[in-house]
């Protein structure tokens, strides 16, 4: 069978499987490879060219020490220390907005929602506030808190990953996210600060008490290890180009380091710490870029694609383009996942009309981070609903401003950064 069938085929039945969810991201995207290998569109080699990606490992590592730094008690210690210094409402929320930024930067935006949360609405419940637009502000920070590092949310990695496979030797750096990343915090920030809480439904009560164990012990040694483990691992990513150390050495140095201190061990480590849904969609699609590459499938879409929007090689249409495609599929399937679909086709689009393929994947790197409209769209809003009981309206309603206002910057933020 034509290659560019079997590819469209495969690519079809995971978009299916992406929506649906009928069987897990991973058990989908370790078929994905599989397929393409036993139907002759991929060599073995490139069927396993995923598992050994730097960026893959480096994500992996990083799983690891980010557990640790949640699992070690020093988020909870730093958060509780916030609540004390925050007098009222409106910087309470301010504070636990930036608090949570910072951390999803770094680390799993889910973990850190889980662990911000409960100490959220016990200070809020303490203060006699109403906690539900307090806790929608923390999911929110740790959505757009995942576009400020590399390790921040999947999409960074995965656009990172294909960027690194052209071998024309661009890439992005540690803190390029940032760029786009900062801005964006502070313009969620300042919509809840000044609208979002407004809109947020006011006739809303907790569903589910927060869980905090007031015996729960931490280990003053273990904080201190992690947090020291932590910056340094930060600082050697950030000093990439000027040490030579690729990102995924750090990361796995750190991750040792932590095990050799005892603060977790091997088996838990890779147990409760990794998330292994994220990993395999990165590794798994990856091939499926390739087969897209190299059936001339990507090149087919490429061609159809600008045939549609013309000649026109205007920055800005083409960031319209890619937001709306992006934050649209976000809502309903996988970041990551759409932006390892999609990947290979912008850069195929890009090279088509002469322009910079790093553009296009910022774009839709953070057009894929947007899950603001459904509670479907991340892990972190199905966590809030857990909380608030939100419906999809109460997502979409809150959510579409915010979207809109972020989506107006990006389409003529990026092309002026980058394009």
């Amino acid at each position: 069978m034509d290659p560019i069938i079997v590819t469209f085929v495969v690519l079809g039945l995971a978009i299916i499987c992406f929506v649906t969810e009928i069987i897990p991201l991973g058990a989908t995207t370790i078929c994905v490879p599989i397929a393409l290998y036993f139907t002759g569109v991929i060599d073995s080699k490139q069927m396993v060219a995923g598992i050994v990606d730097s960026t893959v490992l480096m994500f992996l590592f990083m799983f690891i020490v980010g557990g640790c730094f949640l699992k070690s008690g020093l988020a909870k210690t730093i958060g509780e220390q916030i609540a004390k210094v925050m007098k009222t409402e409106t910087t309470l929320m301010l504070g636990f907005m930036l608090f949570t930024c910072t951390l999803s930067a770094f680390l799993s935006n889910t973990g850190t929602t889980v662990t911000v949360l409960p100490i959220i609405i016990g200070t809020c419940e303490a203060k006699g506030y109403n906690p539900i637009k307090h806790i929608l502000s923390v999911g929110f920070a740790a959505q757009v808190g995942g576009m400020i590092a590399l390790p921040g949310a999947p999409p960074n990695a995965t656009v990172k990953s294909f960027l690194d496979e052209l071998g024309t030797g661009e890439t992005f750096g540690f803190f390029e996210y940032a760029l786009v990343g900062l801005p964006v915090s502070a313009i969620t920030i300042l919509y809840f600060l000044l609208l979002g809480q407004k809109i947020v439904p006011k006739n809303k009560e907790l569903v589910k008490k927060a869980k905090i164990d007031p015996n729960a012990e931490y280990k003053v040694r273990d904080q201190v290890v992690v947090g020291v483990v932590f910056l340094l691992v930060v600082i050697s990513m950030a000093m990439e180009s000027v040490t030579g150390v690729p990102l995924f050495v750090s990361a796995m140095v750190g991750a040792v380091v932590l095990m050799l201190f005892k603060v977790v061990g091997p088996e838990e480590a890779f147990e409760d710490c990794v998330d292994w849904n994220t990993i395999m969609v990165i590794a798994g699609m990856l091939p499926l870029g390739t087969a897209l590459q190299v059936s001339g499938a990507a090149e087919l879409i490429a061609n159809t694609a600008m045939n549609i929007i013309g000649d026109s090689t205007s920055p800005l249409l083409y960031s319209l383009v890619i937001f709306i495609i992006g934050a649209f599929l976000t809502q309903f399937m996988s970041n990551t996942a759409a932006t390892a679909m999609l990947s290979p086709i912008i850069i195929t689009i890009a090279q088509g009309v002469g322009m910079d393929p790093k553009f296009a994947l910022m774009m839709l790197c953070m057009s894929a981070s947007c899950s603001f409209l459904t509670p479907m769209a991340t892990p972190v809003n199905t966590v809030v609903m857990g909380y608030t009981g939100f419906t999809f309206n109460d997502f979409f309603k809150t959510g579409l401003p915010l979207i809109i206002i972020v989506g107006v910057f990006m389409i003529f933020y990026i092309p002026f950064v980058w394009a």
